[in-house]
């Protein structure tokens, strides 16, 4: 049973501890002070406490490395401190002294390394604690490998970064190209064998030289006057020096290298001052004149508001009105300036009517253009035709005529063929039936020369006398009575030696034999020419006129050449068509101002038109829509040149 003192609270056990301690405690401090008076050096425990390092062979895991010494061996002296006669032999970092292989450097030491003899580009090399290069300020400066190119310091290339060059770009045409260690260009994969500079031209890949291999090109061959020719370093010829010579093609003249023209610059030349009459002139390739588009007119034929020409090469030029393609240039387009009719060449003869025109071709065939409303054009059709079409047939002609609405031609065996409008008869088959081909005028087959105008129609006969048909109301037919109309040839009374006949809107008249001119029919703007305003059903000689060889009769006027090559015009004159300078309408003959020798003249509505021995065209009068052919819409009282 436990016992404890009920007024301290203690146990007997508890009681029994307190007092062995009491007497046990003085024994544990007596033993324990014997301990450590037994702790001392060579007892072979290192007593870090007691300061040893090391206690005989217990060097406490030491070495001489461990210790920052580059070898040697570690030893522990009697006094338990550490014997390192042998690590210092071998030296460590920190003691100034530089100790290869293990330092690269120690303190300044450096062994006379710097930045750039470690292959920087510059920079303060320094030695760290541990003795190692601190290479830190040289690679601020840079250095070959370090994957940027430092062009300041020769480098091209760097690793893989080549400056977005390829083998292409330095001048070879393939390969893969590299950086080398040298941070230069590695064009050992480049294909060698073709590049720009390796002395062959490699076409396929543009080149036209290489270095001095020129491919026997010259300045001259160039086209260039004497200079030299180089190689470009892009494997270019290089004109350079050539072009200070000049050439054909620069835009100069060099007339001592044999050029008339350069490009645009013609030299102030023109076709007419080279002699041509009218065309364009242009500079060939050679750098001298090119005529080709300069030419001479053949022939000419006023229409109504229209003139056609034959031109260069026998082909067909037109300009004035074209509501219904009367130009025959595809078009229904105005022109003040010659237009080449569409298509034709070889043309022998052309007839320009009031609202169409035709031609005849060296083969003989007939093709017409313009208004066909009335089948003027002869092709079955009355569709209107901007270009030309053949007549049926095909019909073969010696010549043409056109008049307002209806045509006719002159066939070889003598005979003549009408087709159009047929209204008064002017077709001559003794119908009034309109007709859409070439239709046989009756009695006729000894004709020579034919001429058409807006409702007659007439021919010179092989033994000088002149038929005519279609309408009579102003005593156009000349047989003596005035009304009615003829659907057949008749003859004109009294006439029998006619050369030639021309038709004018409702009068008519003729050259004899004796180079005098007669006219007939309506007259109330003179342009019979006898001096009155009557019209006449029987001809009359036009005044003071003996020399003449051709005759044209326009709407109301009328004009003859003579053989002095002058011409001589009357009639009415409201637009300048007499071209004496003046509006002035002239019952007599009047002189047409400054033209001389004068081939061809032929009178349109309102207009007049010449030829000259030199090939020159003229025209004067009414010019509303550009029939003068001078560039204008002016009207002239006297003879302006067709451009």
């Amino acid at each position: 049973m436990r016992t404890w003192n009920v007024r301290t609270g203690e146990t007997p056990m508890k009681k029994l501890f307190s007092v062995l301690f009491i007497f046990i405690l003085p024994f544990i401090i007596s033993c324990k002070i014997d301990v450590k008076s037994q702790v001392r050096c060579g007892d072979g425990n290192v007593n870090l406490n007691e300061g040893e390092q090391c206690d005989t062979d217990n060097l406490n895991t030491a070495s001489c490395l461990s210790l920052g010494y580059h070898g040697g061996t570690l030893a522990c002296t009697s006094s338990c401190t550490f014997d390192i006669a042998s690590c210092m032999e071998t030296g460590r970092c920190g003691d100034g002294e530089l100790n290869i292989p293990m330092e690269d450097c120690d303190g300044a030491e450096l062994d006379g390394r710097t930045c750039l003899t470690l292959g920087f580009h510059g920079g303060t090399l320094s030695c760290t604690a541990d003795c190692n290069f601190d290479t830190t300020s040289c690679e601020a400066a840079g250095r070959c490998g370090d994957g940027l190119i430092q062009s300041a310091w020769g480098e091209t290339c760097d690793g893989e970064e080549l400056d977005n060059h390829a083998c292409e770009s330095l001048g070879f045409y393939g390969g893969a190209l590299a950086c080398a260690s040298d941070c230069s260009f590695d064009t050992t994969a480049c294909e060698h064998e073709i590049f720009c500079g390796d002395g062959l031209i490699q076409s396929a890949w543009g080149e036209t030289c290489d270095d001095d291999n020129l491919d026997e090109q010259t300045c001259q061959t160039l086209g260039f006057y004497p200079g030299v020719l180089t190689c470009g370093s892009d494997c270019m010829l290089d004109t350079t020096a050539c072009e200070a010579a000049g050439r054909c093609g620069d835009g100069l003249i060099q007339p001592g290298f044999g050029e008339t023209c350069d490009g645009d610059d013609l030299g102030q030349q023109t076709c007419q001052t080279l002699g041509f009459a009218t065309g364009s002139l242009f500079c060939g390739e050679a750098c001298t004149f090119d005529t080709g588009a300069c030419f001479n007119w053949t022939s000419i034929s006023a229409g109504g508001e229209h003139t056609c020409a034959i031109g260069p090469d026998a082909t067909v030029w037109c300009w004035g009105a074209n509501d219904y393609g009367q130009l025959g240039n595809g078009t229904n387009l105005d022109t003040s300036v010659p237009v080449q009719v569409t298509g034709l060449t070889g043309v022998r003869q052309i007839a320009s009517g009031y609202f169409h025109s035709c031609a005849v071709l060296d083969d003989n065939t007939v093709w017409c253009w313009g208004n066909n409303s009335t089948h003027q054009l002869g092709d079955l059709s009355s569709q209107n035709r901007s270009t030309p079409v053949n007549v049926f047939g095909p019909l073969l002609a010696d010549s043409i005529a056109a008049g307002l609405s209806h045509t006719c031609a002159l066939l070889p065996d003598g005979t003549i063929a009408c087709w159009g409008d047929n209204f008064a008869g002017q077709i001559g088959d003794g119908t009034t039936t309109m007709r859409d081909r070439p239709t046989a005028v009756l009695t006729i087959n000894t004709a020579i020369s034919l001429s058409v105008g807006d409702y007659n129609a007439c021919s010179v006969l092989s033994d000088g006398t002149v038929a005519c048909w279609g309408t009579n109301d102003y005593g156009q037919l000349g047989i003596g009575t005035i009304g009615g109309f003829s659907s057949t040839p008749s003859a004109v009374s009294g006439l029998s030696t006619a050369r030639s006949v021309n038709v004018g809107h409702n009068h008519i008249c003729a050259v004899r034999a004796d180079a005098t001119v007669v006219c007939w029919g309506r007259n109330g703007a003179g342009q019979c020419g006898d001096g009155t305003t009557e019209s006449h059903a029987l001809f009359v000689p036009v005044y003071n006129l003996t020399t003449a060889t051709a005759i044209s009769c326009g709407t109301s006027f009328a004009c003859a050449l003579l053989t002095d090559g002058t011409l001589r015009c009357w009639g009415n004159n409201p637009y300048g068509q007499l071209g004496d300078g003046s509006l002035n309408s002239s019952g007599f003959p009047v002189a047409v101002s400054g033209l001389t020798g004068v081939t061809a003249i032929s009178c349109g509505g309102n207009h007049t038109c010449s030829a000259t021995a030199s090939a020159t065209l003229s025209c004067w009068g009414f010019n509303s829509r550009g029939q003068l052919g001078d560039g204008s819409t002016t009207d002239s009282t006297v003879p302006t040149e067709v451009h």
